[in-house]
Order: structure tokens, then C-alpha cells, then sequence
């Protein structure tokens, strides 16, 4: 089976621009077709890939021959469907797909700032509406390390004009993203105000009984040296090191 496309973690990564062999395109129909559209599509979600434009581009994942993933982008300047004349006004991540073995690894993530890359010299990119609870995840993790791409990056309704675009970063900020998205992340908040405010306690039980340990310590009693390895394990199971 022909390989368009190795993507190693790391330094191991190689690219090409789109699937072009005969091969290379049956890899990408199995994949979008059998293995998401049959084995793997969530059953409560009526999600579905379209069979992949002949002339748009495509790229496989694969990670020690097999055939992992995919993601497809609609090209600026490309018709948004053989219905209409109207075209893309900027590029677009239309389709993502990571088969469930490989998931949180870390190549959603890697395969949005390589569709980023690819187009750095666009002044804004897209991201296909509606953009999904998971990839809004890994849309925040990655503008939170690339502060540079904020202002670039769109959820977009073809073709794409301004009155159709809507800033990702700023969808973050406010809140308008996806219930799923917007429950985890309460979720997270909650469970890292519960960490803080049983790290505040520890702290107090720990200074109290440091203030009791020296007033009782006028024997030589090795109370502070004990109170100071009990700080030391509060401070690292707070994170404080």
C-alpha cells in the first residue's frame, strides 16, 4: 500500500501536499467511508464524510505503517460546492478524523498547527462550522501556546466572508462554544478550586501546628525539623515546587 504521508512524532515527520496515487486514494476511502462512517462514527451523532474531491487536498496520517487518521482542506479560491459559483474566500479545515486507538496522543493537535503552517503566508485560516465540542479542545490548547495565531483563526460557513466568520479564540473567551465543551471545562474549574482551597487548609493545619511545635520546643524537642519535612510534602502535592 502506497504512503502519502508519514507523520512521526517529533523530528520523524514528512509531508506531502495532497493524495494523488490511486492507492493513496482507496487509503483515504477506507478511512473516511468504512472506518468512520461504519465502525467508528459516534451512534448518537448523524455525522458523515462526503467521498473526498479528486482535486482538493488530503493528507493520511501514518505512524508505523498504519494508517491512522486524515484531514482534508477546502483551498482558497475553490467552489464551495458544484451547485453554486461561489467560492472559498479563505483556506479551510473541512474534515479532522484520528481513529480511536490513537486519540489523545496529541495529533489532533499537531494536525492544526500544521494546517496553521501550511498557509502562514494567509492572513486568516478557518476551521469548518460547526466546529465539534472535542475540536474546541484542541483549538484552545493550541492558541493558548500560539498567542500569534489568535487573531487568524475562524469557524467559518462556506464561503467564507466576513459576515460568516467567527474568531475561535473569542468564541473561547465567551463562552460560545458547544455544551460539551463548556461543561468540561466547568468541571475542571471546579476540581482546581477544590485542590486550591484544600492546599489553603493544608497550609493553615501546617502553620498552626508549626507555631504550637516552637512554643513547646524549649526542651530541644525536634518538632520544627519534622514540621519542616510536612511542609515540604504539603508544598509538593500543591504544586508549589
Amino acid at each position: 500500500m502506497t504512503q502519502l504521508t508519514q507523520f512521526w512524532l517529533c523530528t520523524h515527520l514528512k509531508t506531502k501536499q495532497k493524495v494523488e496515487s490511486p492507492g493513496e486514494r482507496v487509503v483515504l476511502f477506507l478511512l473516511s467511508q468504512i472506518i468512520f462512517g461504519i465502525l467508528e462514527r459516534p451512534i448518537n451523532e448523524g455525522i458523515y464524510f462526503a467521498p473526498h474531491p479528486a482535486k482538493e487536498i488530503a493528507k493520511i496520517l501514518w505512524q508505523d505503517g498504519e494508517a491512522i487518521g486524515f484531514y482534508s482542506v477546502k483551498k482558497k479560491g475553490s467552489l464551495c460546492d458544484r451547485y453554486t459559483s461561489e467560492c472559498y474566500q479563505l483556506p479551510v479545515l473541512d474534515t479532522v478524523f484520528v481513529r480511536k486507538h490513537w486519540r489523545r496522543r496529541g495529533f489532533a493537535l499537531w494536525i492544526l498547527g500544521d494546517f496553521c503552517s501550511s498557509f502562514s503566508k494567509e492572513e486568516t485560516v478557518g476551521i469548518s462550522s460547526p466546529i465539534s465540542a472535542n475540536m474546541y479542545q484542541v483549538c484552545s490548547k493550541y492558541l493558548i501556546v500560539h498567542e500569534s495565531q489568535r487573531d487568524r483563526l475562524y469557524e467559518v460557513e462556506a464561503p467564507g466572508n466576513w459576515s460568516q466568520r467567527r474568531n475561535v479564540w473569542l468564541n473561547l473567551q465567551l463562552g460560545s462554544c458547544p455544551g460539551n465543551y463548556m461543561q468540561q471545562n466547568t468541571i475542571d474549574g471546579k476540581n482546581k478550586k477544590k485542590k486550591t482551597a484544600s492546599c489553603q487548609k493544608n497550609a493553615q493545619n501546617c502553620e498552626r501546628e508549626d507555631f504550637d511545635a516552637s512554643v513547646d520546643d524549649s526542651d530541644g524537642n525536634p518538632e520544627p525539623q519534622r514540621m519542616a519535612r510536612r511542609k515540604r510534602v504539603w508544598s509538593k502535592q500543591c504544586g508549589r515546587d
